[in-house]
């Protein structure tokens, strides 16, 4: 399942037999530190209420301010930060293209 945070309350909350407590075993949070800058901590406390708690979650952040460093502690178990060295810039020969 792949939606935001909104669409997935939506559909635990209004949609018949959809659930994610028995069947999810990977949870990912993309852009973490944007997720909160949206106004979706309510609806990331319901999904995190709704899915077993037994899985693996990946949560990716540019930045790690409060709010995504709570998150950290509510969702994740053993973390592993990896984090990239602020000390070396991207190449000038880099090509960069978006879709």
């Amino acid at each position: 399942v792949i939606g935001t945070p909104g669409q997935i309350v939506y559909h635990l909350t209004n949609t018949t037999n959809f659930s994610l407590k028995e069947k999810l075993k990977f949870l990912v949070f993309d852009e973490a530190d944007k997720l909160f800058n949206l106004d979706f901590e309510k609806q990331i406390s319901q999904i995190l209420y709704a899915i077993p708690e037994n899985r693996t979650t990946f949560l990716f952040s540019a930045t790690m301010n409060a709010k995504v460093e709570k998150l950290k502690q509510a969702s994740l178990k053993n973390p592993v930060k990896i984090q990239v060295n602020t000390s070396f810039t991207t190449v000038k020969t880099l090509v960069q293209n978006y879709l």
